[in-house]
């Protein structure tokens, strides 16, 4: 593994944020345009079923779910950049895919170039991963610098979070004139620039190579799966990032819909969303530095309270306020859940088989995206599918409290009363400390 300089490596966070940020621009890009593309699809379709409305959408979170698993294989055969490059060119040409599907009015064509695009996104987990990594083989070796690092990574979807739905809501219109006179033709075109953009800044990154072991046999992955399911940093960290991300994915895929149903312009819907996107990555900036004086178990039970917050929300009106605080509250919660449960993966040692890890806890998350994402259209179509959707939450949240509640069960006492939280954090500390 080659050495890396420090001001290299503070180059390479740097780039690394505006990978995240610009995938995480098409990711809030294809939230807002793709349900309300499909939707305008389907309207010139009469064979077509409303049903299939959130199909692109699941679709989407279908090629992710495909490609995450792999990504990790890949990266660790070639290197992140390199996979991050072959990433932004698969962008590029599923996005050209879409724009000609759209002008075609094709939903199937469409549905397989969102497929594509699911692809590109699964991507976009593993920045966070090279966040941490950036410190191999450097002076720098200590596990808040690379949690801070991680937290900047991360935070750096907050561009994602006010260019996504910009651009989606923008380029909406962009291109009603002729020859192509269809909607959301240049939300698809912004989508081809902005991996365009991610091509170009991964080029210039210089990142160490990945240490990996000699080839498995089956008797080495079962022996590699079953020491990742006795630690316990692993399963918590795993189960935090996996319903973190599909509790907010329920919610955020339905929340487009459920607004248009209520008869909302495009221009609220652009609000709400921008507003939930910048509330689940602004927090991510802090929460790093916030760590020195808390624990990731803290973090996540304080996103725990912010999903409550979200769905008392949500159940009690469907004005624009209660879309907006709702969709925030539920950004906050993603946020603190999601970065608690990858706070917990980067404690454990660094190891030939840490990219398994990696790649199993991607999986394991997008699996439950998956989930969430297809059971939108189906219990959206009612007239009270919102509500709906937040009651199938609140029961996914209260399954989820009483599994962290059992493996946290020692420092319960503590979190029932936050007043005492940085006492006992000290104390925390103070123990492990000593026993190194």
């Amino acid at each position: 593994m080659e050495q890396l300089k420090t001001s290299t490596i503070y180059r390479n966070i740097l780039l690394l944020m505006l990978g995240q940020g610009l995938s995480g621009s098409l990711v809030s890009l294809l939230t807002l345009a793709t349900p309300l593309c499909a939707q305008n699809l389907i309207a010139s379709s009469q064979a077509l079923s409303q049903n299939l409305v959130t199909l692109p959408v699941s679709a989407t979170v279908l090629g992710a779910f495909l490609m995450i698993y792999n990504a990790s294989i890949f990266m660790a055969k070639w290197g992140r950049k390199k996979a991050f490059i072959f990433a932004s060119t698969l962008g590029m040409f599923a996005s050209i895919l879409a724009m000609i599907a759209i002008i075609l009015h094709s939903f199937w064509l469409f549905c397989i170039a969102t497929l594509l695009l699911g692809g590109f996104s699964a991507f976009n987990q593993y920045y966070r991963f090279a966040a941490s990594e950036a410190f191999l083989d450097s002076r720098i070796n200590d596990i808040h610098a690379k949690n801070k690092a991680t937290a900047l990574v991360v935070g750096g979807g907050i561009l994602g979070a006010i260019l996504g739905p910009f651009l989606a809501s923008f380029g909406a219109n962009f291109f009603i004139t002729p020859p192509f006179d269809v909607a959301f033709f240049g939300s698809f075109f912004f989508a081809f620039l902005l991996c365009f953009c991610a091509l170009i800044s991964s080029i210039f990154l210089e990142l160490a190579s990945i240490q990996t072991t000699k080839r498995e046999t089956k008797k080495d992955t079962q022996n590699i799966l079953w020491i990742l399911l006795k630690d316990k940093s692993f399963v918590l960290g795993t189960l935090a990032c996996a319903f973190g991300f599909s509790f907010m994915t329920l919610l955020m895929n339905a929340a487009p819909l459920a607004m248009h149903h209520t008869h909302f312009d495009l221009n609220e819907n652009q609000t709400v969303l921008q507003w939930h996107f910048i509330a689940m990555y602004l927090p991510s900036i802090f929460l790093g530095f916030w760590l020195n004086k808390s624990t990731p178990q803290c973090i996540i039970f304080y996103g725990i309270l912010a999903y409550i917050l979200s769905i008392v929300i949500a159940i009690t009106g469907v004005g624009f306020y209660s879309f907006f605080f709702a969709l925030l509250f539920l950004g906050i919660g993603w946020a603190f859940v999601f970065n608690g449960g990858t706070f917990l993966l980067n404690a454990m040692p660094t190891s030939a088989y840490k990219l398994k890890a990696q790649g199993l806890n991607s999986f394991l998350t997008y699996l439950c995206n998956f989930i969430a994402s297809m059971s939108v259209g189906f219990v959206l179509h009612s007239s009270e599918g919102w509500v709906i959707l937040n009651l199938i939450g609140a029961a996914a949240l209260a399954c989820f409290v009483v599994i962290f509640i059992y493996l946290q069960r020692s420092i319960m006492q503590s979190y029932l009363n936050p007043l005492n939280i940085f006492k006992w954090t000290k104390w925390h500390n103070t123990r492990n400390g000593r026993k190194r």
